[in-house]
């Protein structure tokens, strides 16, 4: 049995990547790997609190600080200094991205170090797994209680399981004759949210301590728990709110009521609608619900605003006994796009932005920097900037027929130069490789995957087309599919995160070239992923994940027939949904779902991810780029404790969630003043006559649900 209670981590890293210390324990200390900061602790006991908080408890709106937070509190050392209490961060961001995530961080049962290390304690102290990874013992953190008050326990888990996952009325993907419930238990067998056919039971052992016992190893589960949105359990409901709404508990006809009053036909319509998963940066987008586990909860939402304070349950403190976090507000919001962040940001109204900046915008971002009163950090973004899969079951017969074949697919994969994309959308600074698992401490890397097929080579390119009968069959100088049926598609596409614009933009030119009738256009994003779900994008155009020591279990950035309701629909529904993919697709599947994702020994996991990744570089799955580039940070000169280089490394990703291994509660403005009683909207959200309120009742009263 391998022991990793509180100080102890297992260094397993994620689909498409093992770090070097894979199946090996380390030591680390809870509060974070940064550097300590020179301060003065408190004793043991003592905590402090905001002095808006510390009036709240005065006026009996909420109980002391004390009693508040849990038995052991995460205590966070501050990246420089202790922080100080105060200031309204102002970020902006198109139809609510991630932006606010990036100053709230997630609350996940474990998280990742800088290096994107799993396993370290969060809202779970430690764990035990025994040595084949089919036992998982896991420590909950006593005493962590939700923005309302309520704790949250072992029973929270088993009423999710239960009611929430088991339930097909919720989740449409379980097969009730799947699950066995105890009383105690809830067992899933073949969950499609495995993926793998692994049965697992999971069980409370007492209130504080959750078993999971598997079928299969299941190395990964300590990965999944460290990143917030790469397996369920991570995003963590507050069951004891849900099942207010929950027909199980109140009876249907109270539901049904309960969910016409907020404007809702169904009972389950609400229900999903208000716990609804927000990867826990917040949980709450429409109003003050449901509680959150998260350091700010929302007490003002409007149009294109919403408004974000304290929560005064936050379970985090800080080496001197203060509990974060340190910024008084946040307020976010919203405009049309990346353009109109940018005019923000060298305005200096932006007092953070990350997610919706652009590496092209670097050269703006640092010369207005001193007239904005900001400042600009270059993290290394490790996604592949872009990259294209094709949908192997698009409705247009010719081009679905051209992407199935792997010579037409090796054909765009060629006509692509990404060395010119490097030089001038990467300022030269980007790496010219494949998407494989890179060389940092990876038991997958291969050098020779790296640069297989990356070099720009058009006029092989078009011999494959014309060996393949892609010729301009009607004289219009586009290449037509053989039998002369046109070959033409567009790609709507988001413009988020990395630099799209311009990258499509030569890749586009280099296919025109090529005689290839393509295009592309910028769609919003609910529309994006609306024809995503529809089938009705001939290409997924997207980044993919970094492969760097990697949070995810389930990172399907990379599997053949991603895009659409295709192959691995099919693959993971047994059938029930989806195509059926041919052979060599059904083998990939096999090799990472049956072998990879089950490995039960490094030597396991690396001759099955090898596998895999061989695959795509000689199959062309999707077409790739170019990785590893420079990407800015902005924050305002006076938002203190921000990570630099010089506390270890920036990636700014996915994969490890961005800048949460820093803790941005510990974020903290130098001098901006503290909000008051009368300036609060947060005794409002903890007033009693309010809270007594049902939670339905409270929305309605709000405008938070309700009809318009």
């Amino acid at each position: 049995m391998q022991s990793y209670q509180c100080c102890l981590l297992l260094a397993v890293t994620a689909l498409l990547v093992a770090t070097a210390g894979a199946f090996a324990g380390g030591e680390t200390d809870e509060s974070s790997a940064a550097p300590a900061a020179t301060m003065e602790a408190a004793a043991p006991g003592e905590y402090r609190e905001h002095p808006l908080l510390a009036e709240m408890v005065r006026q009996g709106l909420l109980p002391p600080v004390a009693e508040r937070l849990p038995n052991e509190p995460k205590v966070v050392t501050p990246l420089d200094e202790v922080g100080r209490y105060g200031g309204t961060a102002n970020i902006y961001e198109p139809a609510y991205t991630f932006e606010l995530m990036q100053l709230m961080g997630v609350a996940t049962p474990f998280v990742q170090d800088v290096h994107g290390t799993p396993g370290l304690p969060q809202l779970y102290l430690g764990y035990e797994v025994n040595d084949d990874f089919t036992e998982w013992t896991f420590h909950l953190r006593p005493g962590v209680r939700w923005s309302d008050g309520e704790l949250f326990t072992a029973r929270t888990m088993y009423d999710y399981w239960r009611y929430y996952r088991a339930n097909p009325d919720i989740n449409p993907q379980i097969d009730p004759d799947k699950v066995v419930i105890e009383d105690d238990a809830i067992t899933f067998t073949d969950e499609p949210l495995e993926a793998v056919g692994r049965t697992v039971r999971k069980e409370i052992i007492d209130d504080y301590t959750i078993k999971y016992t598997s079928d299969k190893p299941y190395p990964f589960l300590i990965n999944s728990a460290s990143h917030s949105y790469s397996m369920m359990e991570s995003v963590i409901r507050p069951m004891h709110f849900l099942n207010q709404l929950d027909p199980t508990f109140i009876g249907v006809e109270a539901a049904q009521t309960l969910a016409q009053k907020a404007g809702f036909e169904h009972w389950y319509q609400l229900y999903l609608q208000v716990g609804r998963a927000q990867r826990q940066s917040s949980g709450q987008f429409i109003g003050n619900l449901p509680p959150t586990l998260a350091p700010y909860v929302m007490v003002d939402v409007g149009a294109a605003r919403r408004v974000y304070e304290r929560n005064p349950y936050y379970w985090k403190v800080d080496t001197a006994g203060q509990q974060l976090p340190y910024i008084d507000r946040i307020v976010t919001n919203q405009v049309t796009d990346r353009e109109a962040v940018d005019a923000r940001i060298i305005a200096g109204d932006a007092d953070f932005a990350g997610f919706n900046t652009n590496t092209t915008s670097i050269p703006l971002y640092r010369q207005y920097e001193e007239q904005g009163g900001y400042r600009t950090t270059i993290w290394q973004n490790t996604f592949t900037a872009l990259v294209l899969w094709p949908n192997y079951c698009y409705a247009d017969v010719a081009l679905a027929t051209a992407f199935r074949n792997r010579d037409f697919r090796m054909a765009l994969q060629l006509a692509v130069d990404r060395h010119r994309i490097n030089d001038e959308v990467m300022f030269g600074q980007s790496r010219v490789v494949r998407h494989v698992p890179k060389p940092e401490s990876n038991i997958l890397f291969e050098k020779e995957l790296e640069t297989k097929y990356i070099e720009f080579e058009p006029e092989r390119s078009a011999a494959i087309l014309d060996e393949l009968g892609y010729v301009d069959a009607d004289g219009d100088g586009w290449r037509d599919a053989p039998g002369g049926a046109p070959l033409k598609w567009t790609i709507p596409y988001m413009d988020v995160e990395t630099p799209r614009v311009p990258i499509i933009e030569i890749i586009l030119e280099d296919w025109h070239e090529l005689g290839l009738n393509v295009d592309a256009q910028i769609v919003e994003g609910s529309l994006h992923w609306q024809m995503f779900g529809a089938n009705e994008l001939p290409m997924l155009l997207w980044h993919s994940q970094s492969n760097i020591p990697l949070s995810q279990s389930r990172d399907f950035h990379g599997a053949p027939g991603h895009n659409g309701v295709c192959w691995r629909t099919w693959y993971v529904s047994s059938g029930a949904s989806g195509v059926e993919p041919p052979p060599e697709v059904l083998e990939f599947y096999d090799w990472f779902y049956q072998e990879y994702l089950t490995a039960g020994s490094e030597e396991e996991m690396r001759e099955a991810g090898l596998k895999v990744w061989r695959s795509q570089v000689e199959n062309f799955w999707f077409i790739d780029t170019v990785t590893d580039f420079p990407y800015p940070v902005v924050s305002a000169q006076d938002m203190k404790n921000i990570p630099t280089r010089e506390h270890g490394p920036l990636y700014w990703s996915w994969d490890v969630w961005w800048a949460n291994a820093y803790t941005p509660a510990q974020f903290f403005f130098e001098d901006r003043p503290r909000i008051t009683a009368e300036d609060s909207l947060l005794p409002q959200m903890y007033d009693l006559a309010q809270r007594a309120k049902h939670p339905v009742d409270r929305a309605v009263d709000h405008g938070w649900l309700g009809a318009e």
